[in-house]
């Protein structure tokens, strides 16, 4: 239940993140080496994303994520955590919130900060990403932006626990090369690359509340 969970959250985060080892359980296989290395070039853009939680009409927690629209881009189509890059000077944790804000409607005002997860670097698009985790104690008055998001998903936290999520997808490049990745299938939708390793992470901090 919300109001059980969210204490038990807040102990977790007092202790170290799972970090790297569980991140790379949902990490590509095509780039699981790379992303061991661990490189993170010196001209990387900054990007922050945020776990939103809330309660629902039955008081089960549950977390948003977005369908993004396509576009010409690395991650058209997707879905992600709502996110983007920092304004000049903004705190991380601040654009998180912002970036929530301008994608779903969710007010920053309502955001209570729980924790960050482990800094992910991105190669494909090249962002170094710092994931961010609030919750808003009530259900939040969603209003996606159209432009941006085709669909917001609301998922049960208790269903990332379930191993039946996890199978593989199959994604598509743009040069026709077909490659398999791990995924979490959530409402329907296949859930990989950078928001599954970091989910992956949530994941194991939820396991050890």
């Amino acid at each position: 239940m919300f109001y059980q969970d969210i204490p038990l959250l807040k102990n977790a985060f007092l202790k170290p993140l799972p970090g790297r080892e569980a991140q790379l359980k949902m990490a590509p296989y095509y780039r699981r080496q790379q992303l061991e290395e661990g490189h993170i070039p010196a001209d990387a853009r900054i990007g922050c994303t945020l776990l939103l939680l809330y309660p629902d009409k039955q008081l089960e927690t549950r977390f948003v994520l977005m369908c993004r629209n396509e576009y010409a881009g690395a991650h058209s189509g997707q879905v992600s955590f709502p996110g983007g890059k920092p304004a000049p000077g903004e705190p991380p944790a601040q654009a998180a919130r912002r970036e929530t804000f301008e994608e779903t409607g969710v007010s920053p005002d309502s955001l209570v900060m729980l924790g960050e997860l482990s800094p992910l670097y991105i190669p494909p698009s090249n962002f170094l990403v710092y994931p961010f985790v609030a919750y808003a104690e009530e259900t939040p008055a969603f209003s996606p932006d159209p432009r941006e998001v085709r669909q917001l998903l609301h998922v049960p936290v208790a269903g990332l626990l379930n191993e039946a999520v996890k199978a593989d997808t199959v994604i598509m490049q743009q040069a026709g090369k077909e490659l398999k990745a791990p995924a979490y299938y959530l409402e329907g939708f296949p859930v990989w690359g950078a928001t599954a390793m970091m989910l992956s992470e949530f994941e194991e901090i939820w396991r050890r509340r």
